[in-house]
């Protein structure tokens, strides 16, 4: 390898996980900060369903495993926010996946008696059935 082509290497490397970093940076600040509270789902109480709705056979990927989801319950029991943490492998069920999680209701957390905002973070276990492509 010619001698120049690793600093080149080098700065490249640097120049990505800056870019990397700074837009993670712009990502956590676009809103407002995660709860410190993480609860699981049993901890909450649904008052509506989870339900996962998709239009058709959808073709861009084959179900690998579970959704993680993670979302923002405010103290009012709404979904303020949601993020996928890892994806089922198919883009337009994890798309469904998270639609399904932001209308969803549920009764408001309480710490010491008093209506908190939580983090819950989620697996969504998707049919495998449902990414499979039209033969």
């Amino acid at each position: 390898m010619p001698t120049f082509i690793k600093p080149l290497l080098s700065l490249a490397t640097v120049l990505s996980f800056t870019s990397l970093s700074c837009t993670a940076a712009a990502a956590e600040s676009a809103g407002p900060a995660w709860p410190t509270a993480v609860v699981k789902f049993e901890d909450l109480r649904p008052l509506t369903h989870f339900k996962l709705q998709v239009p058709g056979l959808v073709a861009k990927g084959r179900v690998t495993g579970p959704a993680i989801l993670q979302a923002h319950i405010n103290a009012e029991g709404t979904v303020a926010k949601t993020a996928l943490l890892a994806s089922c492998g198919n883009p337009d069920l994890d798309e469904a996946s998270l639609h399904a999680m932001r209308v969803m209701q549920f009764q408001p957390y309480t710490l010491d008696g008093t209506p908190s905002e939580v983090t819950l973070v989620v697996p969504i276990h998707v049919p495998a059935r449902l990414g499979r492509s039209p033969r």
